[in-house]
């Protein structure tokens, strides 16, 4: 990933293809849910944590945030990720323009 021809930080996946779509396999027959990757976003997070850099930096954000999400979300841990964003503008202050 670029922005202005420069790369951007980001977590990368702790699994490569194909070996990616077996996770998912597997996690879509012990589950039921086709859709469940969590397993892929908290396995990548275990190997690589995610760094300053790669945090979006919500503080720079002028508007007003709306965090919406659930705690049996099957994609992603919506609550564990909400609860980093609240943390952190609770340590830096967030303006509104």
């Amino acid at each position: 990933f670029s922005y202005r021809g420069q790369p951007l930080p980001y977590m990368p996946f702790s699994y490569k293809h194909p070996e990616y779509w077996h996770v998912i396999e597997k996690e879509t027959k012990r589950t039921g849910d086709m859709i469940n990757s969590k397993k892929l976003f908290d396995d990548s997070e275990q190997v690589h944590p995610i760094t300053e850099d790669e945090t979006i930096k919500v503080e720079n954000i002028h508007g007003i945030l709306l965090l919406i999400g659930a705690k049996d979300d099957v994609l992603w841990d919506t609550a564990k990720y909400i609860d980093r964003i609240k943390k952190r503008i609770k340590e830096r202050p967030h303006k509104l323009k």
